[in-house]
């Protein structure tokens, strides 16, 4: 489940997305209802001019005009920080490695190491030993040799310490799939209500749900990366066997041991078992952590990016209008004829045109 969970919602994320084919026709539907939106704002900002209750409309007609072109783009823009963060955290999906054995070469003595890629359970299993849970088929204690009998209670120790052992394995490993899986489904609602992402430029009461959009995309977006990152430091930890050397474990060392045996010799097996198991959970746990602060920093970076495209596009459409408006042989016209009233209008466009939109 762990396995399938990352590669359907990272490594499979735009395939999948392509095959729901609901995005698109959603987000049409989200982008007609604010475009709506945006004739009653103007039909507002056009009746208080009509009442002389200008007050801050050309600001605010300013910015409805800037949203009206962004939010055009705002579903490529957030396929575009969902694809980049796929992107980094497949770099580290590709480097989880991990040898799970060794094939003979054909027509060949020599023998070649059988390579797990990207498969995050296998990187983890391979490191905390579950698989010694039951004795070998050569193992002594499946042969018929009455000094090594076990008593009811050794029986009874490694059952249900092998079930405490599983249980705490299956609940980190569920706890990781169910937070992929909720990512996914996260993304694709930010990726529905896009338009949202810029809303906040009309209005302070819109700000606030622009800026929960982009924080909580932006969270889900840094997660894949930030644990699979971890995930990649943890299987190099286990293919190095350092961490083996430091418990003092040896390869004979099996769970089975641990549990059946009064001799303490097992006892390192169960120790690297709780280091791995508390990096994998502070990995998750890190991961979150870096995904919520992270995004905090991406906001005010993205509002950064956010007044500098506002800027762009209000200098090269409203700005670039009232510059040759206000120079246009028309209005020298108008100048000539009523130079009052010229004036007037060409002052305005100025001003317009000078204005930086950020």
């Amino acid at each position: 489940l762990l396995d399938y969970a990352v590669d359907f919602s990272v490594k499979d994320f735009r395939q999948n997305i392509d095959n729901i084919g609901v995005i698109d026709m959603g987000y049409k539907i989200i982008l007609n209802v604010a475009n709506m939106l945006f004739i009653f704002i103007l039909l507002y900002i056009a009746i208080k001019t009509i009442l002389g209750e200008g007050g801050d409309i050309k600001k605010l007609l300013t910015n409805v005009i800037i949203v009206a072109l962004l939010i055009n783009f705002s579903l490529f823009m957030t396929k575009v920080i969902i694809d980049a963060s796929n992107i980094v955290a497949m770099g580290f999906y590709n480097a989880v490695r991990t040898e799970v054995g060794k094939t003979q070469v054909e027509g060949n003595n020599t023998s070649e190491k059988l390579i797990s890629i990207g498969s995050v359970s296998t990187a983890m299993m391979s490191g905390l030993r579950l698989q010694t849970m039951q004795p070998s088929a050569d193992s002594e204690y499946v042969k018929e040799d009455p000094s090594k009998g076990l008593t009811h209670f050794n029986i009874a120790m490694n059952q249900f310490g092998g079930s405490a052992l599983f249980l705490v394995s299956a609940f980190v490993f569920f706890s990781v799939a169910f937070l992929f899986i909720i990512r996914f489904i996260a993304l694709l609602f930010y990726m529905l209500f896009s338009p949202i992402a810029f809303l906040g430029i009309i209005s302070p009461e819109l700000k606030e749900y622009s800026g929960k959009w982009w924080k909580g995309l932006q969270s889900q977006a840094i997660f894949a990366p930030a644990f699979l990152f971890i995930v990649y430091l943890i299987s190099s930890i286990v293919n190095s066997g350092k961490l083996w050397e430091v418990v003092g474990g040896n390869q004979s060392s099996t769970f089975y041991e641990a549990f059946s045996s009064p001799s303490p010799k097992a006892f390192p097996i169960i120790m690297n078992y709780v280091i791995l198991t508390a990096l994998m959970v502070g990995g998750l746990i890190a991961a979150k952590k870096m995904a919520s602060e992270g995004s905090g920093e991406m906001v005010k970076y993205a509002d950064k990016a956010r007044g500098w495209m506002q800027g762009i596009a209000g200098r090269n459409t409203l700005g670039r209008a009232a510059y040759l408006a206000g120079n246009s042989k028309y209005m020298a016209k108008i100048i000539d004829k009523s130079p009052i009233i010229g004036s007037v209008i060409k002052k305005r466009l100025d001003s317009v045109a000078d204005v930086k939109f950020g």
